[in-house]
């Protein structure tokens, strides 16, 4: 970096061909590529296209930037605030397809941990539903999939299907809540192996009366006590099954297809089974069959994947290298190289245009010489590079192959055959325009 009276200017080492090819100083030119592709068209901003959406965006938090400065599937961080006060800071890909505010949501939660939740809040133990995410060291903040803040006691529910193959990951769950202060209760379905310390192990089918008894009995044991333990353990049948309800059918509510009905719509035919978009959640991890409705290509991909905006990776690459070889205004080969775009063919390239094209584009193209008329086809790169018509090429090359060095003319090597040369009859070449052995 060069300091020039207060202007500092960076010295980038490169070949002449980039001062000749108008190629610039290539940090700043990465820069101007990434704010050309995060900043939306007109119509096509967040705040125009969501404005359900942009309705959340946080009007303090985020400095300068609006929703209408942003494109709908951004994966930039910004932050949010929902209708209830709730703030939080999240990408903004994600909320745009209906995984909105982490404490009004209850994504990935299962339907027992949900009404297990609200069983021990009824028996007065303190449950919070909507406690943020935990910061623990080493790794990121840890939801716990129930939060007795008051007791810095988190409960965490392990179904045998989603964990048969994550026990180290569940170890390791508990050592960093354990490690910022938290005591664990871990409710594992068997088959599950115990991971030692506090522990309960039930079946996938044990009542939900069964449950609830089992976590405040083994809380009891290490002081953990509810404020109605006794009358809820000596109560034969749960007190907390309509709020249950009312909670296990919202989160129900929101699927693949109400929340996301163009992803919804892509949900394959045939290979998953019984299993339906109305029935999958947004945020759900399992990997489901999608088909893709432009190329018909198979994948499979877990919702809350497509939810953050990832589709089929064949069309992705597509309309990634249409996106980036669209050149900006007043950049296109028209633009920049206006002789050599005077030579575009007038009917071969439809419907490409030379203002649609980059001057280093690697793209073919038809081209018809202004001087003989002669159409060929050339990378639109090498047109930038000054390569013209190759059959006028071939003929000024021709000519001064043709021509002779200084002295070496017939006129300068036979004066006296040269005084022989006809003085009208051969137009306006000369003896000193040709070489001695020339077969003119």
């Amino acid at each position: 970096m060069v300091d020039l009276q207060g202007v500092q200017l960076r010295v980038v080492d490169g070949p002449g061909s980039r001062t000749r090819s108008n190629r610039g100083c290539p940090q700043c030119g990465r820069a101007r590529v990434s704010k050309s592709k995060s900043t939306p068209k007109s119509a096509e901003s967040l705040g125009e296209t969501n404005p359900t959406l942009a309705a959340e965006w946080h009007p303090d938090l985020n400095d300068e930037l609006t929703a209408f400065d942003v494109k709908p599937r951004s994966r930039r961080k910004v932050w949010w605030r929902c209708p209830h006060g709730h703030e939080w800071n999240a990408s903004i890909a994600p909320p745009s397809v209906g995984i909105g505010c982490p404490k009004c949501s209850t994504v990935g939660a299962s339907e027992r941990e949900i009404r297990l939740a609200h069983e021990l809040a009824a028996a007065r133990f303190g449950v919070d539903h909507d406690h943020p995410p935990i910061p623990v060291a080493g790794r990121r903040p840890v939801r716990a999939d129930i939060a007795i803040p008051d007791l810095r006691l988190a409960i965490e529910y392990d179904g045998a299907h989603y964990h048969r193959t994550g026990q180290q990951a569940d170890l390791k769950q508990t050592q960093a809540l354990i490690g910022a202060g938290w005591a664990v209760i871990r409710v594992r379905e068997r088959p599950l192996e115990s991971l030692g310390g506090m522990e309960v192990f039930v079946s996938a089918s044990s009542p939900m009366k069964q449950l609830a008894d089992a976590v405040l009995v083994e809380a009891a044991k290490y002081g953990y006590r509810a404020a109605s333990y006794d009358r809820y353990l000596s109560s034969d049948t749960c007190w907390a099954t309509e709020d249950a309800d009312l909670a296990v059918y919202k989160n129900r509510s929101k699927s693949i297809a109400s929340a996301l009905p163009d992803i919804a719509s892509e949900w394959h035919p045939t290979r998953n089974g019984s299993t339906t978009p109305d029935q999958v959640h947004p945020g759900s991890s399992t990997s489901f069959w999608w088909e893709c409705r432009a190329c018909w290509r198979e994948w499979r991909a877990a919702p809350v994947t497509r939810a953050a905006g990832h589709g089929c990776s064949a069309c992705g690459h597509r309309r990634g290298g249409a996106a980036l070889a669209q050149p900006r205004a007043g950049e296109s080969f028209a633009d920049l190289h206006p002789n050599a775009a005077a030579e575009w063919h007038p009917t071969r390239n439809h419907p490409l245009e030379p203002s649609h094209v980059k001057p280093f584009s690697g793209k073919k193209a038809w081209w018809r010489c202004t001087t003989c008329a002669h159409d060929w086809q050339a990378i639109v790169s090498t047109r930038s590079n000054n390569h013209g018509c190759p059959k006028c090429a071939a003929k000024e090359g021709g000519i001064r192959s043709a021509r002779p060095h200084e002295g070496q003319s017939l006129a300068d090597r036979y004066p006296d055959l040269a005084a022989q040369w006809h003085p009208w009859r051969n137009d306006t070449l000369t003896a000193v325009q040709v070489k001695p052995f020339s077969m003119k």
